[in-house]
């Protein structure tokens, strides 16, 4: 497997098979995982987010909020997509593309949002390391909201009962 720089193309062919839609953006830089002409995967680096979810748990520089975002696209980039081909799954071929950018971080920080991490730590086995964010305010109602009512997860699947909640809440 070889791993070099690429085109943003390269990564809007595989969009298709990621689970979020859509481009992230701004992308900075794409690499892609090559095995001869075959293309295994590709990862996309983004400017960051100024106020993304888990920026309380970062140690950012105490100041004004124009002095923070200076301070976030000088020092902070983002693993905004990690897509590996179908077939390719389970070589590997995604932590070695995030070895590879962590190699060579166009920045001296480096984050990736991963919805899915209890499921698949893929980041942590690449050598990230894992920080809690606290729960969004909205979440933070939901739950309170569900507990109030005695409504576990196993009712939230069946969408009639998860609808009748919905009409419901006030």
């Amino acid at each position: 497997m070889h791993i070099s720089t690429t085109t943003p193309a390269s990564l809007h062919r595989f969009l298709r098979f990621h689970y979020r839609g859509g481009p992230p953006g701004p992308v900075v830089r794409v690499l892609a995982a090559k095995d001869g002409g075959h293309t295994m995967g590709v990862l996309a680096v983004s400017m960051p987010t100024l106020n993304a979810p888990g920026r309380a748990a970062l140690p950012l520089p105490i100041g004004s909020a124009t002095e923070r975002a200076r301070w976030l696209n000088a020092n902070l980039r983002t693993i905004s997509r990690i897509i590996v081909d179908p077939r390719d799954r389970g070589r590997g071929v995604g932590a070695a593309l995030i070895r590879a950018y962590l190699a060579d971080a166009l920045t001296p920080h480096t984050e990736a949002f991963a919805a899915m991490g209890h499921l698949c730590p893929l980041f942590v086995a690449a050598g990230m390391i894992p920080i809690e964010a606290p729960p969004q305010p909205r979440d933070q109602r939901l739950m309170r909201a569900l507990i109030e009512r005695r409504i576990g997860p196993e009712h939230l699947i069946d969408s009639r009962f998860a609808q009748a909640i919905a009409r419901s809440t006030p």
